[in-house]
């Protein structure tokens, strides 16, 4: 019995670098690179909210209404979704607040009942 490369015949086959993705037979080079600009997109995206969620905070809210009126277009519409977010986690951490805030008040009527 032969073993590999016993019969004189040395593969010569490259190997498939760990670096490149295995394109798949359903899967053209084309939908590789829309995929990449899309993941690219998403990134872009995501690091001007981010940018722009700082920015934003730092504005009083005259600046801040001010700096909505004069947004136009896809522009207005990101800014006024992340002032959305914004103002919706601003009302969630003071409902969280208040509510931890009642919690302990009930907490310490309980335990006055409790004594008296």
């Amino acid at each position: 019995m032969m073993k590999a490369g016993e019969d004189g015949c040395e593969d010569k086959s490259t190997p498939l670098s760990p670096y490149k993705r295995k394109v798949h037979s359903d899967e053209s080079a084309e939908n590789m690179l829309r995929l990449m600009r899309e993941e690219s997109r998403r990134k872009r995206e995501e690091e001007e909210k981010t940018s722009l969620r700082y920015r934003l905070k730092r504005l009083s809210y005259e600046e801040l209404v001010d700096e909505l009126s004069r947004a136009a277009g896809k522009d207005k519409a990101i800014k006024m979704e992340v002032a959305l977010e914004m103002s919706l986690q601003a009302a969630i951490d003071v409902g969280v607040h208040e509510g931890n805030k009642r919690a302990t008040e009930l907490r310490y009527s309980q335990m006055d009942n409790i004594e008296g």
